[in-house]
Formats: C-alpha cells, sequence, structure tokens
C-alpha cells in the first residue's frame, strides 16, 4: 500500500500513529508532487491510499493512468481538504517568508555556506523544502536585490531598495497558481477514480 500525501514530513508521524503496529520502513508514502515528477512510483503497490487531495484536477487522473495494477482509494474528508489548502497557501502565498529571508540577507549584506543554509530553511519547526527556498530566492534574485551563487553557495545582497515584489514574473506566477489551486480544491470532490492497471 502506497499513501499519496500532500507533505510527506509533516504527514509521516500522524499516519504511523494511525496504523498501529506498522514499522516506519514498512509505511510507503509519497508526496503528490513526486507522483507527478515519476507516476512508476506506484507501479509496485497493488493499492494506492490518496490520503490528501491533490492540487490539481489532473491529480487523479495520473494516479488511475500510473504503472501496476491495482485500486486507487481516495481517502481524504474535510481536514484533509484544509491541510493541503493551508499547505499550498503557505508554498505559494510566499511574501511573508520572503520578508523573513530578506531581513536574515540585509542584515549580514548576504550570507554564505551553513548561515544561507539555515536561513533557507527558515526558522519553523518544519524546514522549508528545497523547492519552496528556490522560489524565494528566485524572486529576489529578479527583482535585482540579491545574486545567487550557485556554485560557491553564497547569496549576496546588491540592492535594498524596496521594491513591489508583484514586478517580478515568478512571484506573480506563484500567485495565480495558488488560485488555481485554491479553485480546484474549494470544489466539489470527484468521488471515485478507476486504475488503469
Amino acid at each position: 500500500m502506497l499513501l499519496v500525501v500532500v507533505d510527506v514530513a509533516r504527514r509521516r508521524e500522524g499516519l504511523e500513529r494511525s496504523v498501529a503496529g506498522m514499522a516506519r520502513r514498512e509505511l510507503a508514502l509519497a508526496s503528490w508532487s513526486a507522483i507527478g515528477r515519476t507516476p512508476d512510483l506506484a507501479e509496485p503497490f497493488h493499492h494506492v491510499v490518496a490520503v490528501d487531495p491533490p492540487p490539481v484536477a489532473t491529480g487523479l487522473e495520473l494516479l488511475a493512468s500510473a504503472p501496476g495494477a491495482g485500486h486507487v482509494h481516495l481517502a481524504w474528508g474535510q481536514a484533509e481538504r484544509d491541510f493541503t489548502l493551508a499547505y499550498w497557501r503557505f508554498n505559494f502565498n510566499i511574501r511573508s517568508e520572503l520578508t523573513l529571508l530578506w531581513r536574515d540577507l540585509s542584515e549580514r549584506g548576504g550570507l554564505d555556506g551553513p548561515a544561507l543554509e539555515a536561513a533557507l530553511r527558515g526558522p519553523g519547526a518544519h524546514p522549508r523544502e528545497g523547492a519552496f527556498a528556490g522560489r524565494l530566492l528566485r524572486v529576489l534574485a529578479e527583482l535585482g536585490l540579491i545574486d545567487v551563487d550557485a556554485e560557491a553557495r553564497e547569496v549576496l545582497m546588491i540592492s535594498k531598495e524596496r521594491t513591489a515584489l508583484e514586478r517580478s514574473a515568478a512571484f506573480r506566477a506563484y500567485a495565480t497558481r495558488l488560485h488555481g489551486v485554491e479553485r480546484h480544491l474549494l470544489s466539489p470532490p470527484k468521488l471515485s477514480v478507476a486504475r488503469a492497471g
């Protein structure tokens, strides 16, 4: 059985408590993002359980067309829908997280090595994922505020000028993507899906 969730790190502990007696290594979890990149992850599993809803309407079609024989089960309710919506709002409504990173960078004129890694991971109990940190850097770089040297693992401030985040094409694209996710998650759910297998 493969459990498909929005965020493996945040879901694992609770699911392990729910599935009493199952060893950590026996509990197979994959994020919707991972399934989107590699649908073959579902192939060895006879049962694929969507614990959290997909962020886009085509997510269920993706599971249905994933390689392998077996069944897809939709197992989310309102709580899982709310959790998923909160996850994507955090990941694409990035204004407050940009402010936190900007403060770290501007206080020091830039960051490198372990200090940069710590700033990109963020102060929360759950570290920012790499893709999320990349979104933050991309917006700041597009606005001409920082220079990113990936090879040297260094970010330098090149301007402290105040500017509208909406000037960044990436910032606008993330807002558009969030709008699509919200529209999908707030619409009536599709009740069933059949796996091709």
